[in-house]
């Protein structure tokens, strides 16, 4: 293919220094020689052959004079709408690995598809629920790579578990069945853990905390920064791969939130880098003791996207 696509060039270029004799030269070189150079071996066949089958039908007729310049023009601009159309359609190589032992788990069970790429189109439109509904996956349909969200029932909160602290609540716009809802601590700390296998393999991930506030009071948010680092850990060593000191979640110094389509904020733990081994990736968040304390915060989950 690669000598078919250099043949093709060198004859397109050919044709266009004869065609450019003509009083068409500047315009329909400048279309042709971008088109030329712009479209992928695929589409440089195609167009080639056309046009170089038109020219000649066109040359032949004695109408190259008349119909060459509309007749290009409509060519290029047709074949660069397909071009972009079939790049668009084009399906990425999708990371399968441990799939059928994913969905295994999944809650509700996953409904047969007709072929493993409908199965990864579903999963690029909507995520599937692994670990009694508090583990997510979807894939990314930019990458073709995992993407997992930690609900907050999988994460480790200090004192979640005590009604005075914590409640665990239900909202319409979380894709998980409960979310912690933080009444007051004075201390925080929240813990996320994921293993390596199960993300794509050669692959940046960067680790996100994903949160929102009720509209009662915020105190001990706005003057009170937090800290957000990410751990790698292998059998007993323990890694900081990223540290953030002092990062806020709500008010005029929050540059590192932002909103997401989905309503909820997201803030960055750290970037996580390929390494081959068998490792627990850990996203940390702590709160400084205060004592006004802490109130008001939502949490959702930790998610991992590939970068």
């Amino acid at each position: 293919m690669n000598c078919l696509y250099e043949y093709l060039k060198l004859q397109s270029w050919i044709y266009l220094k004869l065609v450019g004799r003509l009083s068409l030269r500047a315009r329909l070189g400048r279309l042709g020689l971008m088109l030329l150079y712009e479209l992928d071996e695929k589409g440089l066949a195609f167009f080639a052959s056309t046009w170089l089958g038109l020219l000649l039908l066109y040359r032949a007729q004695g109408l190259l004079g008349k119909v060459c310049l509309l007749g290009i023009e409509t060519l290029v601009i047709w074949v660069m709408q397909y071009s972009m159309s079939t790049t668009t359609n084009m399906e990425i190589p999708w990371d399968d690995s441990n799939i059928h032992e994913i969905i295994s788990r999944a809650v509700p069970p996953v409904p047969h598809y007709s072929s493993p790429h409908d199965l990864y189109r579903s999963l690029c439109a909507s995520p599937i629920f692994l670990d009694d509904g508090y583990l997510s996956l979807a894939y990314d349909r930019a990458t073709g790579k995992k993407c997992w969200m930690m609900g907050a029932r999988l994460l480790l909160i200090d004192l979640a578990e005590i009604p005075d602290y914590w409640n665990w609540i239900s909202l319409p716009e979380s894709r998980f069945s409960q979310v912690a809802e933080l009444r007051f601590v004075r201390r925080l700390k929240i813990k996320g853990s994921i293993s390596t296998y199960m993300l794509s393999p050669r692959t940046t991930y960067v680790a996100y905390f994903v949160y929102k506030f009720s509209n009662t009071s915020r105190s001990g948010f706005h003057e009170r920064p937090v800290s957000l680092r990410v751990v790698r850990v292998v059998n007993t060593q323990r890694q900081v791969v990223a540290h953030h000191n002092r990062v806020f979640l709500i008010g005029e110094m929050a540059s590192q939130a932002r909103t997401r389509s989905d309503g909820w904020m997201e803030i960055e733990f750290g970037e996580i880098s390929y390494i081959d081994d068998s490792a627990t990736i850990e996203c940390i968040l702590e709160g400084s003791e205060s004592f006004e304390g802490k109130r008001s915060l939502i949490v959702e989950g930790i998610e991992l996207r590939p970068r």
